[in-house]
């Protein structure tokens, strides 16, 4: 008779099977798709959904070893690729764009749902990398009635110039215009070409550019939405996590990205992952079960203290 293979076997076989392949393709009312990935934790009896959104040009299928470790942990993961990346239909060009509200209008909207439909009942977090940082906070500024329990940060922050050091100061704002000015020549933004972000969108990019230069991304295709003050009001608790060697997003870019909120926020630091090495803006998604550690440590010491 052959051997019987543990629950423990299959269940994660399984979960690997999920990360080789996405779950389902998401429709956003644009008309664009985009591919989903959905692992479901190891321990389901208290556990949360975690929504990984990724940095600029990163695709979903980068993050897969993150959610693998996340999920390992007990947490329930989606991750999807935002527009113009990886597995979404929609590529940048003149004439095709987007910006900061129509991620957040679309993409995000259409993960919260996706969460609610496949982990119905279950408490939501943001997980957002650089960029996706960014559209967290948007997203529930913009959208109270898709509620998260905490905003969770891993290298993200505001790029606003002043954040940066030395050189590194200079060096943004050098990175921003031309953003601004290769956007609008070109009708999309030449990522590719330097090795930043890929090609992204115009509007996306300018409304960046403007991040970097005021301290807020714009102007935003709503120009009758106060983003400043629409921020301010977004009270949920933020953990970030802060990379040494992450010379795109130091600890003084992340302070400010979460200065713009109101909410109580625990910012840590990692100083070293496998082998000793800077887990710095992007290393650290190879070696991510550091990152995934930390990150639910925290989020189980807030629980206890909530309900003591």
């Amino acid at each position: 008779m052959p051997r019987q293979r543990s629950t423990r076997t299959t269940d994660v076989e399984r979960r690997q099977r999920l990360t080789e392949e996405p779950t389902e393709r998401l429709q956003l009312p644009s008309g664009a798709r985009t591919a989903l990935y959905a692992l479901r934790g190891a321990n389901t009896e208290h556990t949360s959904t975690s929504i990984i959104l990724p940095a600029l040009g990163v695709s979903a299928g980068s993050y897969l070893r993150f959610a693998r470790a996340l999920s390992d942990l007990g947490r329930h993961v989606l991750i999807a690729d935002l527009r113009g990346v990886g597995t979404s239909t929609v590529r940048a060009k003149r004439g095709v764009d987007w910006g900061y509200l129509d991620l957040v209008d679309e993409e995000l909207r259409t993960l919260w749902q996706a969460a609610e439909t496949h982990f119905p009942g279950i408490d939501k977090h943001w997980i957002g990398h650089s960029l996706g940082g960014h559209l967290a906070f948007i997203h529930q500024a913009r959208h109270a009635d898709q509620p998260v329990q905490r905003i969770e940060l891993v290298a993200s922050g505001s790029p606003w110039y002043p954040n940066y050091p030395g050189i590194y100061r200079h060096g943004t704002r050098v990175l921003g215009a031309f953003a601004r000015i290769s956007s609008v020549l070109l009708g999309a933004f030449p990522g590719d070409w330097i090795g930043f972000g890929g090609k992204q969108a115009s509007r996306l990019m300018r409304e960046w550019a403007g991040f970097v230069r005021t301290g807020l991304p714009g102007p935003l295709a709503d120009v009758h939405w106060d983003l400043a003050a629409e921020l301010q009001k977004v009270k949920h608790p933020v953990h970030a996590i802060c990379m040494a060697g992450d010379t795109y997003c130091p600890r003084t870019a992340t302070e400010h990205l979460i200065s713009l909120s109101s909410g109580d926020a625990r910012i840590e630091q990692l100083n070293s992952i496998d082998g000793g090495r800077l887990p710095g803006h992007f290393e650290w998604m190879r070696h991510p079960h550091a990152v995934a550690r930390m990150l639910c440590e925290a989020n189980q010491a807030s629980d206890a203290a909530t309900a003591r």
